[in-house]
């Protein structure tokens, strides 16, 4: 019966390509499948990865597809919801007035580990507070740099690689915008949390958060941390901090090349002392 199913689907999406006279561009041409990921529900789910065939219409929408392949040992349950997401999902780039043959990754990422026991967000009144992000570099041209926000309005940021700014440069930020992070970190209940979220695989970036309060820190490290059972929330934190601080305006745009032979910026000591 699987064996006919299978036939069955392949049929329909070979019917349905032919009826809409579907295309399938060179992949120069090609628009870009949206990113896709969704949490698997079962104890013990691993890591993985779901190709399926799709065939996008003009305005964007998946008109049809079947399953090709798979990355884990994963369910027939965990495949039919990657594939209610991937028939979900929206084509930005797709191409007005045509149907086109393209493919759709899925990521499947394990349940979420959440914590197992609480800790108290400390109290912060008439506390020096500073909270940082750190982004590493990767194997290819990922920005590297961090980011310290304190409670006296002083942002600095370091840029180390494959950023517009190199070195210490500052900013300033509201303090009801800086209190606005804080509550951020408090909601998410950040003490409680693990200090280490890290995948087995290579080549990838290593974000690094941080929140000092009158000396009481949590320090969380992320290495495809989404991967490992991460919870949403720290990458929420991540780019809270990024919009906070307002990294965008020291790395963008990126250098088109790195050049390594020139000594990487020392940004082990921020420009001014900070108590706490």
């Amino acid at each position: 019966m699987a064996v006919v199913a299978v036939h069955a689907a392949d049929l329909k999406f070979e019917a349905t390509a032919w009826l809409r006279q579907a295309r399938t561009l060179p992949m120069a041409e090609q628009p870009r499948p949206p990113e896709l990921s969704i949490y698997c529900r079962e104890p013990g789910c691993p890591w993985g990865m779901i190709l399926f065939d799709v065939l996008v219409d003009g305005r964007g929408e998946v008109e049809a597809l079947r399953f090709n392949d798979q990355i884990g040992d994963l369910s027939n349950a965990t495949r039919a919801a990657a594939a209610e997401a991937a028939r979900e999902a929206w084509w930005r780039d797709a191409r007005p007035g045509q149907t086109i043959r393209s493919s759709q990754w899925v990521r499947v990422l394990p349940p979420v580990r959440t914590p197992t026991r609480h800790i108290p967000f400390p109290g912060t009144n008439g506390k020096p507070i500073s909270i940082f992000l750190e982004r590493t570099g990767c194997f290819g041209t990922c920005p590297a740099y961090l980011t310290t926000l304190r409670s006296d309005g002083t942002v600095y940021f370091c840029g180390r690689a494959g950023v517009r700014a190199l070195g210490w440069q500052t900013g300033r930020i509201d303090p009801k915008d800086f209190s606005a992070l804080v509550e951020l970190f408090r909601r998410a209940d950040v003490f409680s949390l693990e200090d280490e979220y890290t995948a087995e695989v290579t080549d990838n970036p290593t974000y690094i958060i941080g929140i000092n309060i009158g000396g009481q820190k949590k320090i969380i490290v992320d290495y495809v941390g989404d991967e490992a059972g991460m919870p949403p929330v720290v990458t929420r934190l991540q780019d809270a901090i990024d919009k906070a601080a307002g990294t965008e305006r020291w790395i963008k745009p990126q250098p088109s090349w790195t050049d390594f032979r020139a000594p990487p910026p020392d940004c082990t000591t921020p420009p001014t002392p900070f108590s706490g």
